[in-house]
């Protein structure tokens, strides 16, 4: 024979479980007829279900139920307590979510504290090559070029110890491996998580190859405008630096005529004469040939031929050639 329970201790426990299970304005606490949530709720003590539930006008709405087996003070079984809680604003705001993380434009992976990737969106199978089924349960490293693994696993170790909403790898060149095993460049942000089985991190990735090749373009057009500058500074330069050329140029051509004129005549010119006029002339040629190496440098696209040079010589030959 079942021992009749006081009122006020049912009513009690179930005011309690209320309570504990949320916010109770928002709860609807009611002994359970339902007879088929009883058997579970018997055995286990206690039975939690969603399902819809119907309002007195007709409305039907998402709603969490819990079932509570009520047992008096020697355990008996007296009765069920029921405690149902509207949702339907909830599931809405989840749905939204799951629809906002699976349409991103951005690949977008859950990974365990082991390193197993645990959910994934459309953007990173298209970004992957991988289906779905082929991802989840398996080590992130998976996406990761052979040659990073290994720096790979002890970041990720890294920033389980410390989790901080942060991009991964500033300042380094980051690369994902696709399933054909080609490598492409990317841009990682990370956000720790908390999920039913522990810490995880949620990892926002961005195939940046567009944006590496338009940068790459970019420095390109700039080296060309770069040069055509130098051209055109060297363009105006030739004119100011024409007698530079030409000074040292007359000068040896002056003394080769020399040593020409006085071999005809046979004015009877000495051998150390010759010789001297032939070292200047040596001498004036490499000047000449000094600017010009020195001009063809500018105007390279590289940075030329650099050389350590003493001022005070410079300026003497400057003055000498003057």
């Amino acid at each position: 024979q079942r021992q009749t329970l006081d009122v006020t201790d049912l009513l009690k426990r179930l005011v309690l479980l209320a309570v504990a299970l949320g916010d109770h304005r928002q709860q609807q606490v009611v002994l359970c007829r339902e007879m088929r949530d009883q058997p579970g709720a018997a055995a286990a003590g206690r039975l939690e279900r969603e399902g819809l539930q119907q309002r007195a006008d007709g409305r039907e709405f998402r709603a969490s139920i819990v079932v509570t087996a009520l047992r008096d003070e020697a355990g008996r079984l007296v009765g069920f307590g029921r405690v149902v809680r509207d949702v339907t604003a909830r599931r809405r705001e989840e749905q939204n979510l799951r629809l906002m993380v699976e349409r991103s434009m951005s690949g977008i992976i859950v990974v365990n504290a082991r390193g197993e990737i645990t959910s994934v969106n459309a953007q990173t199978e298209k970004m992957f090559g991988y289906e779905r089924s082929e991802l989840i349960g398996r080590p992130i490293e998976i996406l990761v070029p052979d040659r990073f693994q290994a720096e790979h696993r002890r970041s990720r170790d890294r920033f389980l110890g410390a989790p901080l909403i942060r991009p991964m790898g500033a300042g380094r060149d980051l690369f994902g491996r696709r399933r054909d095993g080609t490598e492409f460049a990317v841009e990682i942000g990370l956000s720790p998580l908390e999920s039913d089985e522990g810490p995880a991190v949620l990892s926002s990735i961005v195939d940046i190859t567009e944006r590496k090749q338009a940068e790459d373009r970019a420095r390109i057009h700039l080296a060309d405008l770069a040069h055509v500058a130098r051209l055109s500074v060297v363009g105006r330069m030739f004119s100011e630096l024409a007698h530079e050329i030409n000074q040292p140029l007359a000068a040896a051509a002056n003394y080769a005529r020399a040593c020409v004129a006085f071999t005809r005549a046979g004015q009877g010119a000495s051998p150390h004469d010759l010789v001297e006029w032939m070292e200047k002339t040596a001498v004036q040629t490499t000047r000449a040939l000094d600017i010009v190496k020195r001009m063809a440098a500018f105007v390279k696209k590289d940075g030329g031929i650099r050389m350590a040079d003493d001022v005070h010589r410079l300026i003497e030959r400057v003055v000498s050639s003057s």
